[in-house]
């Protein structure tokens, strides 16, 4: 009806009028490192590897200074931008006391040793055992967050007209004729009424200290307490190789990491926990900037992970035509990264369902790693059939002489996390997570050990998982429920024909996923409605499957 009158509304959750300037960006990066290694035989047993490398992690630099930062305590005093006065409390700009030019500090402090060593253990060259450890930087700073400083105001203003916005006031749209709500009689014809907007165009550049900010305002920043942190890895690896007869050699490593400074974003404009719990937007009224969804978030450096495995691996090199090499990796991978974000941010889509200064928020996040697969198997093989070079030409040349290779995997199921896709908790954030109050898997999931040949569209029960309670996040913990695994064999099969020393023919027939293995919700399948509790009809449905069986058949002449 509002449509029908003429009436600016929201619809599906995008606001009602939206409009904004050009983006225009001018980043310059710089990446550099030095490093010195060297090799050192002890004896004839022992070899030690020992080196150290150095890379700066230097903030891209805006050369046009479309740069922006907040700060809470700036926020909280009531202190404006001395070169835009009229931005909100607490966001400022380069020129301003304190603000860095690049919107960063570089990080040059990223000292990177590492050693390593190789021992004959029986002096007989069969058995070696090996070790290292290393620490490697991410010194590459995102750039993303440069592309969110120039879509903010005042270098690229955005006007934002939202139905959120409280009735009567500026920032509610007005009509399709006036949507700024500028013309006497507007506010009459709009429900709960509007209040004239500011217009922002046209937008200059530079612009001048005097621009207008309208509400609504996206804000985005990096950690104005720190440096840039460069996230850091600690690895560390110890295996011992034998090799048997038959041209067999068998390996078993242990391998380990740990991970510091990870990144991960902070929504700061979040809603009272319960509707009571004093909150940052207690400050300043129902939220800090305007609707939940436009307020300002920042780039943080806290996330912490940590990795290990038990490798075993065996290798028959080629002889009597076979060669085989196969992997197993039995690994656990920890961290405690949000899930996936319900909030613009600042290019990582992680942000926690419980609020920036919960104490308890870390704990709450920390689990499995998104991509953590416990148990992982691969194998590869070549035969190359006999050539029959006893037998005549032309069963030799029909029979004999093939190759046949493929590639066999195995793993199982990535974790995930089930969402109530409501807001009980009150936080605006997105991210609640859903109550288990059963068994998680669906009537007869598929098989125990979450691998399956058949069908699986109730991989969840969904009677076993209901909303969490108000003022509440849910109880679900982070990765305790898994995605069916996955199993491929991927084949081929070739011969060369060879008519003369010149002409040779290549004849090669190629299958993947060779026997039509359905693989349920891979690495790369969308949760989106799968993992939420409120899409009732997809919720613990697969719907997606990897590849079918694949042929194709090909013929290379050489010449």
């Amino acid at each position: 009806n509002n449509f029908l009158a003429g009436i600016l509304c929201d619809y599906t959750s995008n606001v009602a009028f939206r409009q904004g300037a050009g983006e225009f960006k001018n980043n310059r990066g710089l990446f550099s490192g030095v490093y010195f290694q060297d090799n050192y035989k002890v004896n004839r047993r022992l070899a030690v590897t020992f080196g150290l490398r150095y890379e700066p992690a230097l903030p891209w630099r805006e050369i046009k200074g479309r740069v922006e930062q907040f700060r809470l305590s700036g926020l909280m005093a009531g202190v404006h931008s001395t070169q835009f006065p009229n931005a909100p409390a607490g966001v400022y700009f380069p020129g301003d006391p304190g603000v860095p030019e690049n919107g960063v500090e570089a990080s040059l402090k990223n000292f990177a040793p590492r050693a390593g060593f190789a021992l004959d253990l029986f002096g007989d060259g069969k058995t070696s055992l090996r070790g290292g450890a290393g620490i490697f930087y991410d010194t590459r700073i995102p750039g993303i967050i440069n592309n969110r400083f120039v879509d903010v105001t005042p270098f690229s203003p955005q006007l934002i007209l939202s139905s959120a916005t409280t009735a009567g006031s500026a920032g509610r749209p007005g009509t399709f004729s006036d949507p700024l709500c500028t013309q006497s009689g507007t506010s009459s014809k709009v429900p709960g009424g509007c209040a004239p907007a500011a217009n922002l165009f046209p937008a200059p550049f530079p612009p001048p200290s005097s621009a207008t900010f309208a509400l609504n305002l996206l804000v985005v920043s990096w950690d104005p307490a720190h440096s840039y942190q460069a996230p850091t890895l600690y690895n560390w690896n110890l295996a011992i190789e034998r090799q048997l007869p038959s041209s067999i050699l068998m390996r078993a490593a242990y391998v380990g990491s740990h991970g510091s400074h990870l990144k991960e974003t902070l929504a700061f404009n979040v809603s009272p926990v319960g509707g009571g719990t004093p909150r940052l937007n207690a400050i300043a009224g129902t939220n800090v900037f305007g609707t939940t969804n436009n307020g300002p978030t920042q780039d943080a450096q806290d996330v912490n992970s940590n990795y290990h495995s038990l490798q075993l691996s065996a290798e028959k090199r080629m002889s009597h035509g076979l060669t085989i090499l196969g992997n197993y990796t039995w690994s656990k991978s920890i961290d405690d990264l949000p899930n996936g974000g319900g909030v613009a941010d600042v290019g990582a889509d992680t942000v926690s369902a419980r609020p920036w200064d919960d104490p308890l928020r870390h704990t709450f996040d920390r689990g499995p790693s998104d991509f953590d697969h416990t148990h992982r198997f691969v194998a590869s093989y070549v035969w190359q059939l006999p050539g029959l070079s006893r037998s005549n030409g032309v069963v030799r040349q029909a029979l004999g002489g093939w190759e046949l290779g493929g590639v066999v995997s195995a793993q199982t199921g990535r974790p995930f996390i089930v969402v109530s896709g409501v807001n009980n908790s009150g936080t605006g954030i997105g991210q609640d997570r859903a109550n288990l109050i059963g068994g998680p898997y669906g009537p007869g999931a598929c098989a125990a050990d979450k691998i399956t040949t058949v069908s699986c569209v109730d991989w969840l029960n969904q009677a076993s998982f209901q909303a969490n309670g108000t003022g509440t996040f849910g109880n679900i913990g982070k990765g305790t429920i898994r995605l069916p695994g996955s199993f491929t064999w991927d084949m081929g099969l070739s011969k060369n024909f060879s008519f003369t020393e010149r002409w040779k023919l290549q004849f090669r027939a190629e299958f993947f996923n060779a026997f039509n293995r359905a693989n349920f919700m891979d690495d790369s399948a969308s949760l989106t409605n799968f993992q939420k509790l409120s899409s009732t009809n997809n919720f613990g449905a697969i719907q997606q499957a990897a590849e079918p069986r694949i042929g194709q058949l090909a013929l290379k002449l050489f010449f």
